[in-house]
């Protein structure tokens, strides 16, 4: 699962998977085969509720501090709470705790 603020975003974000997957093919450190069955896998989202059966969630908004708490809002909202969450470090050091009002237990 892909999910961004808008089409445009999303596009780009699939864009980047893309080309990212096309250059380890042209160096020789990914089939095209393995690719393709990858890029299956991805489905891209606008929607947060597209999250609630996944069993892990990364995190990777980019240093936006109010896009990641209306983020992880949502994801307390929809996500079971056994569920795994990750995120991508940013420049900050913050803990899920910081930006959730369910708190880290969730």
């Amino acid at each position: 699962m892909l999910k961004d603020a808008d089409e445009v975003a999303l596009h780009r974000g699939m864009d980047l998977v893309r080309r990212n997957y096309a250059a380890s093919v042209e160096r020789g450190r990914l089939t095209q085969a393995f690719v393709d069955e990858r890029l299956e896998l991805i489905r891209p989202t606008l929607r947060y509720e597209d999250f609630s059966d996944a069993d892990i969630v990364v995190e990777a908004i980019f240093e936006n501090m109010a896009a990641k708490k209306v983020a992880f809002g949502e994801l307390d909202r929809i996500c079971n709470p056994v569920r795994s969450w990750r995120r991508i470090p940013p420049r900050w050091t913050l803990t899920r705790s910081h930006l959730s009002r369910a708190g880290p237990t969730r």
